[in-house]
């Protein structure tokens, strides 16, 4: 699905059925001079958010991580809304942590960022009993 234009540029829209590839490529300028070069283009899935959190209990150890699909790491974390009482989060894990202090239903929105700036966001909930 992508091509090599004469600009130098690629260009294209990948097949859901797309891979790493090895191309070559070969540049000749006006007077005849060429170089030849062999790239390796690579195909990332999509970055996602993937699994759910299990369910805590109150005054109990908690420890249960989220856990990206896709993308390229390393992976960032961040918790745009909401909160667990009791719970920590690790923005480079993505792990939640402590002894949850109140039994409820917790939403959050959570994001996880690749090394290339992909971004998923996501609204998940935490139960705890």
């Amino acid at each position: 699905g992508l091509s090599l234009g004469n600009n130098g540029i690629i260009s294209g829209t990948l097949s859901h059925k797309a891979r790493s590839e090895k191309i070559t490529v070969r540049i000749t300028d006006s007077v005849n001079e060429s170089i030849t070069q062999t790239f390796t283009i690579t195909v990332l899935k999509a970055l996602r958010i993937a699994g759910k959190l299990r369910t805590g209990r109150t005054g109990q150890a908690y420890s249960d991580s989220l856990k990206p699909k896709g993308g390229l790491g390393p992976f960032s974390w961040t918790i745009t809304s909401g909160a667990v009482p009791g719970l920590s989060f690790n923005n480079a894990t993505g792990a939640f942590t402590g002894i949850p202090t109140q039994v409820g239903e917790f939403p959050l929105t959570v994001q996880v960022t690749d090394a290339l700036g992909g971004v998923d966001v996501e609204s998940l909930t935490l139960r705890i009993r």
